[in-house]
């Protein structure tokens, strides 16, 4: 049987139609395989990332000094790790966690957010160079020994360069050394920062100022910009707001102290705002407008969930004539130094923060509505409030610090405000004023462990160091002080609340220690207490609990003033005149445990219908 076979023109059909499917699937194949490598590649950089995490916490066990907080080269970093790890880049870390990571994955380049990996556009894995534009001319610069350096000698024309693929800038001698450097790094001279903002890219941006400039409308970060900010001792100002920081913004001066500030009528001087916007300043003057009669033209603004941190890389440090030279030094000259927002957070790791007397209302650190103020040290020297809680969201932790304020409280709460103040160390000192003041509904919060606690007001009028206003709670525990004097340097141990006032003890030039002014409570749980006419005082029909506690007074050691009740357990009564002073129809229950060092032999009164219970057996809670 003769067998038929396919003619010329089917064959060429089938061809046809297997070009065809070919030309479709090809590249949908490729694609899954491209996308398949890329996924790889971003878990290879996650597992890199968690051995370097797993890495910390052992050193940290062993109290082994390596991969503590900074950038370092992938070549530099020793782990054990088994997986494909990358062939060169830079990993950031802070607090023990890695934060961000330009790594370069054979072809791949991968970028780390402290989340989430992802293949980036930047070119981490090209051959590492340097390339200077300047004007129309560029050149490529000589890396020798991990490092480029350029000669600024003859680029005095520019305000300004700026550098990219997260390489690193110092200068020295006129000469700009470039390191960190991974791939291709281009550097560029700009005249003016207006053009250098126009023209970053996405990789992490440095910029060095090269001389002082005077912006016309000032500069704006976008959102996912990252730039590193170096001052080099230079001036930055502006006529409006100075800087508006919608992405992510580093702001230092390594080797010499510099300015930004602004001349605006009402201006801020770094305006941080959104979700998206990140601010660190580690070195700089942040100096805020003359020319202001509100509120908000606060140095710092941080409003809409931005998040602010000020970690100072050098101690605050003054020259012979008593000028700043070193640290973050933050100066308002109306009413706020720094204002925080909208559910925005701020870390205060120190710094100075000046209030400078003209008119207004004049506070240093404020959360109004704002998330999570955290301060672990910070320093504020001036006219104003030192920190204050507005609107009804928002929390405040204060773990260190020297507050101090010559005409007002050191720290208050507003009527509206709600939420929580924990105070677990630090000297707060007013001159002239109360010292802590709950005005609204919070509480607060004054825990004292290892570090003192001074809380302490000068003025010569009744202003009690704490005083709890309206319908608020204010909890206090701690150790007796080792000494409670009007010297905060006294206190080296334990928690001190100290009012003296005027030495006439029996007038109201003299002064107390805490004060429960309405129908809020107060629990009071250890510290010495020291007021000049008051130890302690119940002003209304509010609750006083006392326990493990030592109470002094020049002549009223506890005064219930009004109906109110007091609960005293566990602790010590020291006073000139009277220890418990009952003066209406209110309540003194105290232990049988208490102790009284009288000197006058009147340990206890009683006036009109109050009671005073001498046998309570309750817990004081």
């Amino acid at each position: 049987m003769k067998r038929k076979g396919f003619t010329l023109i089917e064959l060429l059909a089938v061809i046809v139609i297997l070009a065809i499917i070919a030309l479709i699937a090809t590249p949908t194949i490729l694609g899954v395989i491209e996308k398949a490598r890329k996924g790889a590649t971003e878990q290879s950089a996650l597992g890199y990332i968690d051995a370097i995490e797993k890495q910390i916490m052992i050193n940290d066990t062993n109290n082994i000094q390596e991969l503590k907080d900074g950038t370092y080269l992938v070549e530099d970093i020793n782990i054990s790790y088994k997986g494909k790890g990358p062939t060169k880049g830079t990993v950031t870390i802070k607090k023990g966690e890695v934060t961000t990571t330009n790594l370069c994955f054979k072809t791949y380049s991968v970028d780390y957010d402290g989340t989430k990996a992802t293949i980036s556009n930047n070119n981490y894995c090209k051959e590492d160079k340097v390339i200077l534009k300047e004007k129309e001319n560029i050149n490529e610069i000589a890396i020798e020994n991990k490092k480029a350096v350029i000669d600024l000698t003859n680029y005095t024309d520019y305000t300004n360069i700026h550098c990219n693929n997260n390489a690193k800038l110092e200068i020295e001698n006129n000469q700009l050394i470039v390191t960190n450097i991974i791939g291709e790094v281009t550097c560029q001279l700009d005249k003016t920062l207006e053009d250098t903002f126009s023209n970053l890219d996405d990789s992490s941006n440095s910029i060095m100022m090269l001389s002082d400039e005077t912006l016309s409308n000032g500069i704006t970060i976008e959102k996912n910009k990252n730039v590193t900010l170096d001052l080099n001792g230079k001036t930055i100002s502006s006529t409006t707001d100075t800087i508006k920081n919608y992405g992510n913004l580093v702001i230092d001066s390594q080797n010499n102290f510099g300015t930004i500030t602004s001349t605006g009528k009402n201006s801020k001087v770094i305006f941080n705002t959104t979700e998206t916007a990140n601010l660190i300043i580690h070195n700089g003057y942040i100096k805020g407008t003359e020319n202001c009669d509100t509120w908000s033209c606060s140095p710092l603004y941080n409003t809409v969930k931005s998040n602010l941190e000020v970690t100072p890389l050098t101690i605050n440090k003054f020259d012979e004539q008593n000028n700043y030279v070193n640290g973050v030094y933050v100066e308002s000259h109306f009413g706020i130094a720094m204002w925080l927002g909208s559910l925005s957070n701020a870390t205060i790791n120190g710094g100075i923060y000046n209030v400078i007397k003209t008119s207004g209302s004049w506070q240093h650190l404020v959360c109004s509505n704002c998330n999570l103020l955290t301060i672990n040290y910070a320093k504020t020297i001036g006219d104003g409030i030192s920190i204050r809680k507005q609107s009804i969201n928002g929390d405040i932790i204060v773990n260190d610090g020297n507050f101090e304020s010559v005409g007002k409280s050191v720290v208050v709460t507003d009527p509206d405000s709600q939420g929580e103040i924990v105070i677990n160390g630090g000297k707060f000192i007013s001159k002239n004023n109360f010292g802590i003041v709950n005005d609204g509904l919070a509480t607060i919060k004054i825990i004292q462990t290892n570090k003192p606690i001074y809380i302490s007001t000068q003025a010569k009028i009744w202003s009690p160091a704490i005083v709890n206003n309206f319908e608020g709670l204010i909890e206090i525990k701690g150790k007796k002080a080792d000494q409670c004097t009007n010297n905060s340097e006294d206190t080296k141990i334990g928690l001190c609340i100290y009012a003296e006032g005027d030495k006439n003890y029996s007038q109201n030039t003299a002064n107390g220690g805490i004060q429960n002014k309405k129908t809020g409570t107060i629990n009071l749980d250890g510290g010495t207490i020291y007021g000049g006419q008051q130890g302690i005082n119940n002003s209304s029909t509010g609750i006083f609990n006392v326990k493990n506690s030592e109470i002094k007074s020049g002549y009223w050691g506890i005064l219930n003033y009004t109906t109110g009740t007091i609960n005293i357990c566990s602790s010590d009564i020291n006073s000139n005149h009277v220890d418990f002073y009952n003066t209406s129809t209110g309540v003194i229950n105290y232990s049988p445990d208490v102790v009284f060092t009288n000197k006058t032999n009147t340990p206890i009164i009683s006036v009109n219908k109050g009671t005073i219970n001498s046998n309570y057996l309750g817990d004081c809670n």
